[in-house]
């Protein structure tokens, strides 16, 4: 945790996201597989009637520690005798590994510590929010093309930024295959990351898949008190995924059978609010969720904890597995009978079953 005491707000990394090579049987690579879980910060205003920023909701596979994590602070939070808060949820870039638990959105809306909760994502974001005198979110683009973080004002060369995958983690200020490697503008990204250090004051950096580090022997006049972590060595590519910026026509959800009568292969289409509706059984047979759109469109994926997910062109098993960079061809065949295509920043799935095909759009245009 870092506290900042003439600002009365601490910043603390609730869930330290990682990134690392594993053995899968799920699916051969040549480089193997890597398991990632992304970073959960939360930026506290120690007042009450206060603002405070949670930034991003993790991986739908480790949604428990996830949920534990972050109640763990809104309790602590009211104990202090700070309730009557304004919550700002900043999703950092729409990414499985750090969007996977949206629908825990709807509980902190009932908790009972704030007046109001809002979502805050890149494709909403037209230009810097300041959200208080001392808190502002700002576009950071290159890993992604809708990236944004959040810096938190402390002075000359003691800002705090917490930044998504603009950085990965500390070693990929010396390693820039790192990041690189998951960039979908690395050009972008490289002038956005020497701006954050150059032009913005940053001194201390909570990235998305380590955790955080001093960049600058200013920022240590801050009181830090972390715990000791071992650095994470290694990061593997996580790849971008084409997000509209408004729902369009926002589909419900659809379900599909991909697999014979003798071997069941359900696939779900979109994972919008009413899923919760779905029972716990009916939610153990879905085999894969297909997600494209609207950051919403998302919401619930956090309820499939065995279910491969696919959002956008982005692929992750049970687990939190991922391959490489996952999709890169506009055809991805889920099964002889399932077939989903990538078309000017439009998904479509094509399901042939007695012969026949059904094509469907999944989403809008990308804008």
């Amino acid at each position: 945790m870092l506290r900042i005491p003439e600002l009365n707000i601490t910043v603390e990394q609730l869930i330290i996201g990682y990134c690392k090579s594993v053995l899968s049987p799920w699916i051969q690579m040549p480089w193997g597989c890597f398991q990632a879980s992304g970073s959960v910060s939360y930026v506290c205003t120690e007042a009450q009637d206060g603002v405070d920023v949670l930034v991003d909701l993790g991986s739908p596979y480790n949604r428990e520690e996830v949920k534990n994590a972050i109640w763990k602070k809104l309790e602590a939070n009211l104990k202090n005798g700070w309730a009557e808060k304004r919550l700002y949820v900043v999703l950092s870039h729409c990414h499985i590994d750090h969007i996977g638990n949206l629908d825990l959105v709807d509980d902190l809306k009932e908790f009972r510590g704030f007046k109001a909760v809002q979502i805050i994502c890149g494709q909403d974001l037209k230009d810097e929010l300041k959200i208080t005198d001392r808190i502002r979110i700002i576009q950071t683009p290159g890993h992604t093309d809708h990236d944004i973080s959040v810096i938190i004002d402390v002075g000359k060369d003691r800002n705090i930024a917490i930044v998504g995958d603009l950085y990965d983690c500390q070693e990929d200020r010396e390693d820039k295959e790192i990041w690189e490697a998951s960039s979908s503008n690395p050009m972008l990204q490289a002038r956005t990351r020497e701006w954050m250090e150059k032009e913005a004051q940053v001194g201390f950096i909570i990235p998305g898949h380590g955790p955080g580090f001093y960049i600058s022997g200013e920022a240590k006049a801050v009181e830090h008190i972390y715990p000791e972590i071992p650095p994470i060595s290694t990061c593997y590519p996580i790849s971008s995924v084409p997000f509209s910026s408004t729902p369009k026509n926002e589909p419900e959800a659809l379900r599909l059978n991909a697999g014979t009568d003798e071997d069941q292969f359900e696939v779900l289409i979109n994972c919008g609010r009413e899923v919760k509706a779905m029972t716990d059984e009916e939610r153990e047979k879905v085999n894969m969720v297909i997600v494209h759109g609207h950051y919403s469109n998302a919401y619930g994926l956090g309820l499939f904890p065995h279910a491969q997910i696919v959002l956008g062109r982005d692929l992750a098993a049970p687990g939190g597995v991922y391959t490489g960079d996952h999709i890169q061809e506009d055809k991805f065949h889920i099964s002889s009978t399932l077939e989903l295509a990538f078309e000017g920043g439009e998904m479509t799935i094509h399901s042939r079953e007695g012969g026949s095909t059904t094509r469907a759009k999944i989403c809008g245009s990308r804008e």
